[in-house]
């Protein structure tokens, strides 16, 4: 307990204000160090709390893009064993390509996430495409089908093994040699296909509609402690967040920056 008076020396040739220091110093000095203690204690806490909260955040966003990932690569596996499937790549026969159409659209309209459904063929060149509409999936028409050949996605798949699976980046769906707007971010999963004979006839690729999984991910952004939520791709292109390039938006072009060491 401190005191309630203080009795100083007037002793001659003794300072009384260096009586008076010798005195309240050492306290003064054990009021900092407790004080300090306290809120390095506190802001250790804080920094915990934050790292946490982070790390659940981080939980939430991997499981919502695992779980479209793992669910699109169940509904591969299923498509290329179907016998639709198996059907219209081994014939040349319309009617089992539209066999093959019904099937695509029924995966389509349950899956609302799924933006495209497609059979690609082994020259790059669409052959059945699922597109999602305003309202609901439909079979796009012949004339409106693209070649893919140039598209990294294509490639990738293209060269894997029969039962290997593919899922690509994150980035913005592009359409006729143009980046689709309004923007769409997309990731897509694809395995490549084979006929009877072992021949390759291209890829089933499904086009995941990650906009779902961005609200999401705005929604933990609001509700939590504030924060800037930013997620990038392996190239480093920022795919969700306030960092933004006009000039890049300007031009339809992806937004990136020089960010691949940040996590």
């Amino acid at each position: 307990m401190l005191p309630t008076s203080v009795k100083l020396s007037t002793r001659p040739g003794t300072s009384i204000l260096s009586e008076f220091l010798a005195l309240f110093v050492p306290i003064m000095v054990l009021f900092i160090i407790v004080g300090f203690y306290i809120v390095s204690n506190r802001t250790e806490s804080q920094i915990r709390a934050l790292v946490d909260e982070d790390s659940i955040r981080h939980h939430h966003i991997s499981g919502f893009i695992g779980a479209y990932i793992a669910n699109a690569f169940n509904d591969l596996n299923s498509i290329v064993n179907e016998t639709e499937t198996r059907n219209a790549i081994n014939s040349t026969n319309p009617e089992t390509l539209k066999s093959l159409q019904k099937s695509l659209l029924v995966l389509a309209q349950r899956n609302p996430v799924y933006d495209q459904v497609r059979w690609i063929d082994e020259t790059g060149q669409e052959k059945i495409r699922i597109s999602l509409g305003e309202n609901a999936p439909y079979v796009e028409s012949r004339q409106d089908l693209q070649d893919k050949s140039h598209r990294y996605y294509f490639k990738a798949a293209n060269s894997l093994a029969l039962g290997e699976l593919y899922a690509s980046k994150i980035d913005l769906n592009v359409e006729h040699g143009k980046i689709e707007v309004p923007f769409k971010p997309m990731l897509r999963v694809a395995t490549p296909v084979m006929d009877s004979e072992g021949n390759r006839r291209g890829i089933i690729i499904i086009n995941i509609l990650m906009s779902p999984v961005f609200k999401a991910v705005r929604y933990l952004e609001q509700t939590g402690k504030k924060s800037n939520i930013i997620l990038l791709n392996q190239q480093g292109e920022v795919i969700y967040g306030s960092i933004q390039i006009p000039e890049m938006q300007k031009n339809n072009q992806p937004l990136s920056n020089n960010l691949s060491t940040v996590y």
